[in-house]
Protein backbone atom coordinates (compact mmCIF):
# COMPACT_ATOMS: atom_id res chain seq x y z
CA UNK A 1 0.00 0.00 0.00
CA UNK A 2 1.64 3.32 -1.07
CA UNK A 3 0.13 4.83 2.12
CA UNK A 4 1.88 2.56 4.58
CA UNK A 5 5.27 2.81 2.33
CA UNK A 6 5.04 6.63 2.50
CA UNK A 7 4.41 7.15 5.94
CA UNK A 8 7.78 4.60 6.67
CA UNK A 9 9.40 7.42 4.88
CA UNK A 10 7.65 10.44 6.43
CA UNK A 11 4.86 10.21 8.52
CA UNK A 12 4.02 13.22 8.57
CA UNK A 13 0.48 14.38 7.27
CA UNK A 14 -0.26 17.99 6.76
CA UNK A 15 -3.64 18.61 8.26
CA UNK A 16 -5.14 21.28 5.30
CA UNK A 17 -8.30 22.62 8.00
CA UNK A 18 -9.24 26.49 7.08
CA UNK A 19 -7.82 27.09 3.71
CA UNK A 20 -9.60 27.79 0.39
CA UNK A 21 -8.97 25.50 -2.79
CA UNK A 22 -6.13 27.30 -3.90
CA UNK A 23 -4.14 27.97 -0.71
CA UNK A 24 -4.43 24.25 0.04
CA UNK A 25 -2.73 23.38 -3.41
CA UNK A 26 -0.34 25.80 -3.05
CA UNK A 27 0.93 24.63 0.26
CA UNK A 28 0.51 21.14 -0.77
CA UNK A 29 2.95 21.68 -3.85
CA UNK A 30 5.41 23.90 -2.07
CA UNK A 31 5.32 21.46 1.08
CA UNK A 32 4.89 18.11 -0.57
CA UNK A 33 8.56 16.97 -0.38
CA UNK A 34 8.86 17.54 2.81
CA UNK A 35 5.67 15.48 4.45
CA UNK A 36 4.50 12.64 3.80
CA UNK A 37 0.85 13.45 2.56
CA UNK A 38 -1.82 15.61 3.12
CA UNK A 39 -5.85 15.50 5.03
CA UNK A 40 -8.18 17.21 3.96
CA UNK A 41 -11.97 17.92 5.89
CA UNK A 42 -14.08 21.12 5.78
CA UNK A 43 -12.48 21.59 2.08
CA UNK A 44 -14.33 18.52 1.40
CA UNK A 45 -17.88 20.51 2.05
CA UNK A 46 -17.13 22.89 0.01
CA UNK A 47 -15.50 21.46 -3.10
CA UNK A 48 -16.94 17.53 -2.77
CA UNK A 49 -14.56 15.21 -4.06
CA UNK A 50 -12.64 17.41 -6.53
CA UNK A 51 -10.63 18.64 -4.00
CA UNK A 52 -8.94 15.11 -3.56
CA UNK A 53 -8.78 15.20 -7.51
CA UNK A 54 -6.94 17.88 -7.48
CA UNK A 55 -4.55 17.43 -4.65
CA UNK A 56 -3.85 13.95 -6.35
CA UNK A 57 -2.78 15.83 -9.58
CA UNK A 58 0.25 16.72 -7.60
CA UNK A 59 1.63 12.91 -6.97
CA UNK A 60 0.71 13.71 -3.11
CA UNK A 61 -0.92 10.62 -0.21
CA UNK A 62 -4.43 12.13 0.40
CA UNK A 63 -6.47 11.39 3.52
CA UNK A 64 -10.07 12.91 3.21
CA UNK A 65 -11.51 13.10 6.45
CA UNK A 66 -15.48 13.10 6.42
CA UNK A 67 -15.99 10.63 8.98
CA UNK A 68 -18.68 8.81 7.50
CA UNK A 69 -21.58 7.42 9.83
CA UNK A 70 -24.68 5.75 8.23
CA UNK A 71 -26.52 2.66 7.38
CA UNK A 72 -24.10 -0.14 5.41
CA UNK A 73 -25.52 0.89 1.85
CA UNK A 74 -25.36 4.81 2.74
CA UNK A 75 -21.78 3.66 3.96
CA UNK A 76 -20.45 2.32 0.88
CA UNK A 77 -22.26 4.67 -1.50
CA UNK A 78 -20.31 7.54 0.18
CA UNK A 79 -16.85 5.89 0.25
CA UNK A 80 -16.98 4.82 -3.20
CA UNK A 81 -16.82 8.35 -3.79
CA UNK A 82 -13.63 8.88 -2.52
CA UNK A 83 -12.50 5.79 -3.93
CA UNK A 84 -13.60 7.20 -7.18
CA UNK A 85 -11.77 10.36 -6.55
CA UNK A 86 -8.37 8.55 -5.64
CA UNK A 87 -8.15 9.44 -2.34
CA UNK A 88 -5.39 7.00 -0.31
CA UNK A 89 -7.27 7.21 3.16
CA UNK A 90 -11.03 7.85 3.56
CA UNK A 91 -12.16 8.09 7.61
CA UNK A 92 -15.17 6.53 8.77
CA UNK A 93 -16.30 6.55 12.51
CA UNK A 94 -15.54 3.22 14.77
CA UNK A 95 -19.14 3.87 16.24
CA UNK A 96 -20.59 2.19 13.00
CA UNK A 97 -22.17 -0.66 13.12
CA UNK A 98 -20.30 -4.14 12.58
CA UNK A 99 -22.65 -4.04 9.03
CA UNK A 100 -22.25 -0.58 8.51
CA UNK A 101 -17.91 -0.81 8.56
CA UNK A 102 -17.95 -4.11 6.67
CA UNK A 103 -19.86 -2.51 3.91
CA UNK A 104 -16.87 0.37 3.34
CA UNK A 105 -14.16 -2.37 3.89
CA UNK A 106 -15.92 -4.92 1.04
CA UNK A 107 -16.44 -1.35 -0.99
CA UNK A 108 -12.68 -0.74 -0.89
CA UNK A 109 -11.62 -3.93 -2.00
CA UNK A 110 -9.35 -3.93 -5.04
CA UNK A 111 -8.54 -0.54 -4.92
CA UNK A 112 -6.10 2.13 -3.86
CA UNK A 113 -8.60 3.09 -1.04
CA UNK A 114 -8.19 2.17 2.94
CA UNK A 115 -10.58 2.93 5.00
CA UNK A 116 -9.33 4.30 8.69
CA UNK A 117 -11.75 4.01 12.01
CA UNK A 118 -11.94 7.00 13.51
CA UNK A 119 -12.04 5.60 17.33
CA UNK A 120 -12.49 9.10 19.83
CA UNK A 121 -12.10 12.18 18.80
CA UNK A 122 -9.16 14.40 20.50
CA UNK A 123 -11.06 17.17 21.46
CA UNK A 124 -13.18 15.02 23.67
CA UNK A 125 -11.55 14.96 27.67
CA UNK A 126 -11.89 12.00 29.50
CA UNK A 127 -15.48 13.59 31.14
CA UNK A 128 -17.04 14.15 28.07
CA UNK A 129 -15.93 10.37 26.89
CA UNK A 130 -17.40 9.09 29.88
CA UNK A 131 -20.53 10.51 29.25
CA UNK A 132 -20.93 9.66 25.32
CA UNK A 133 -19.54 6.20 25.36
CA UNK A 134 -20.38 5.52 29.32
CA UNK A 135 -16.10 4.96 29.37
CA UNK A 136 -12.96 6.80 29.55
CA UNK A 137 -11.05 7.05 26.26
CA UNK A 138 -8.29 4.59 27.82
CA UNK A 139 -10.96 1.66 27.84
CA UNK A 140 -13.18 3.21 25.29
CA UNK A 141 -10.68 3.56 22.01
CA UNK A 142 -9.39 0.12 22.57
CA UNK A 143 -12.77 -1.36 22.96
CA UNK A 144 -13.62 0.31 19.38
CA UNK A 145 -10.29 -0.32 17.83
CA UNK A 146 -11.04 -3.53 18.47
CA UNK A 147 -14.35 -3.55 16.98
CA UNK A 148 -13.04 -2.02 14.17
CA UNK A 149 -10.22 -4.88 13.61
CA UNK A 150 -13.06 -7.57 13.55
CA UNK A 151 -15.10 -5.92 11.11
CA UNK A 152 -11.74 -6.00 9.12
CA UNK A 153 -9.95 -2.44 8.93
CA UNK A 154 -6.77 -2.22 9.79
CA UNK A 155 -6.31 1.93 10.25
CA UNK A 156 -7.07 3.38 13.34
CA UNK A 157 -7.11 7.02 14.24
CA UNK A 158 -7.07 7.49 17.94
CA UNK A 159 -5.50 10.40 19.90
CA UNK A 160 -1.30 10.14 21.19
CA UNK A 161 -2.52 9.04 24.38
CA UNK A 162 -4.11 5.85 23.55
CA UNK A 163 -1.91 4.46 20.99
CA UNK A 164 0.11 2.25 23.18
CA UNK A 165 -2.98 0.77 25.55
CA UNK A 166 -4.31 -0.28 21.86
CA UNK A 167 -0.45 -1.59 21.26
CA UNK A 168 -0.93 -3.19 24.17
CA UNK A 169 -4.72 -4.26 24.10
CA UNK A 170 -4.58 -7.41 22.26
CA UNK A 171 -3.00 -9.33 19.61
CA UNK A 172 -5.49 -8.12 16.79
CA UNK A 173 -4.93 -4.22 17.52
CA UNK A 174 -1.19 -4.36 18.24
CA UNK A 175 -1.23 -5.53 14.52
CA UNK A 176 -3.09 -1.91 13.30
CA UNK A 177 -1.97 1.13 11.86
CA UNK A 178 -2.04 3.79 14.08
CA UNK A 179 -2.22 7.61 12.79
CA UNK A 180 -2.51 10.70 15.64
CA UNK A 181 -3.72 13.63 15.75
CA UNK A 182 -3.40 16.28 18.73
CA UNK A 183 0.02 16.53 17.61
CA UNK A 184 1.60 19.56 19.53
CA UNK A 185 4.95 21.28 20.00
CA UNK A 186 6.16 21.17 23.75
CA UNK A 187 4.59 24.84 25.55
CA UNK A 188 2.28 24.90 21.93
CA UNK A 189 -1.51 26.07 22.69
CA UNK A 190 -3.65 22.54 22.64
CA UNK A 191 -6.60 24.98 21.19
CA UNK A 192 -9.38 23.14 20.85
CA UNK A 193 -7.67 19.72 21.61
CA UNK A 194 -7.80 18.01 24.79
CA UNK A 195 -5.31 14.62 23.99
CA UNK A 196 -1.95 15.57 23.18
CA UNK A 197 1.80 15.00 22.36
CA UNK A 198 4.79 16.13 21.02
CA UNK A 199 5.74 14.22 17.45
CA UNK A 200 8.59 11.84 19.29
CA UNK A 201 5.64 11.45 21.94
CA UNK A 202 3.20 9.80 19.68
CA UNK A 203 6.18 7.63 17.88
CA UNK A 204 7.46 5.88 20.77
CA UNK A 205 3.87 5.09 21.85
CA UNK A 206 3.57 3.19 18.79
CA UNK A 207 2.05 5.86 16.05
CA UNK A 208 2.45 5.00 12.82
CA UNK A 209 1.17 8.30 11.06
CA UNK A 210 0.92 11.87 12.61
CA UNK A 211 -1.56 14.75 11.62
CA UNK A 212 -0.24 18.10 11.75
CA UNK A 213 -1.34 21.25 11.23
CA UNK A 214 -0.90 24.33 12.57
CA UNK A 215 2.60 23.43 14.68
CA UNK A 216 3.59 23.24 10.89
CA UNK A 217 1.34 26.84 8.85
CA UNK A 218 1.55 28.29 11.90
CA UNK A 219 5.48 28.93 11.42
CA UNK A 220 6.44 32.58 10.20
CA UNK A 221 3.04 33.71 10.45
CA UNK A 222 4.38 36.97 12.77
CA UNK A 223 5.32 38.26 9.70
CA UNK A 224 2.65 39.82 8.26
CA UNK A 225 3.88 41.12 4.93
CA UNK A 226 4.14 36.70 4.24
CA UNK A 227 2.00 34.89 6.14
CA UNK A 228 2.76 31.95 4.16
CA UNK A 229 6.35 32.03 5.41
CA UNK A 230 7.30 28.45 3.27
CA UNK A 231 10.57 28.22 4.13
CA UNK A 232 9.25 28.86 8.14
CA UNK A 233 6.91 26.05 7.23
CA UNK A 234 9.45 23.73 5.33
CA UNK A 235 12.13 24.34 8.76
CA UNK A 236 9.42 22.61 11.41
CA UNK A 237 8.68 20.26 9.37
CA UNK A 238 12.45 19.06 8.53
CA UNK A 239 12.60 19.69 12.31
CA UNK A 240 9.97 17.17 12.92
CA UNK A 241 10.70 14.65 10.90
CA UNK A 242 14.25 14.84 12.31
CA UNK A 243 12.64 14.48 15.77
CA UNK A 244 10.53 11.58 14.96
CA UNK A 245 13.80 9.88 13.25
CA UNK A 246 15.37 10.19 16.47
CA UNK A 247 12.52 9.05 18.09
CA UNK A 248 12.31 6.12 15.98
CA UNK A 249 15.93 5.10 16.69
Amino acid sequence: MKLLEVLKENPIILALDGMNREQALRVTEEMKDVIGGVKVNDLLDKHGTSIVKDLKKLDVVVMADPKISDVPRTNARRIGHYVDAGADIVTVHATNSMEALKAVVERCKGTNTEPIAVTVLTSIDRYQCAFLYGRTPRIAVPELAEHAGDSGLSLLVCSPLETRIIRDYSDLTYSMKIINPGIRAVDMDAEDQKRVNTPAGAIKAGADGLVIGSMILNAGKENKEDPMNFVAMRDVAEDTLAEIREARG
